[in-house]
């Protein structure tokens, strides 16, 4: 898995959580 792409994961769930 790409560190990258899994922290622009992260920054979507994010975004939809907040």
């Amino acid at each position: 898995m790409d560190v990258k792409a899994n922290k622009h994961h992260i920054k979507q769930a994010v975004k939809k959580l907040c």
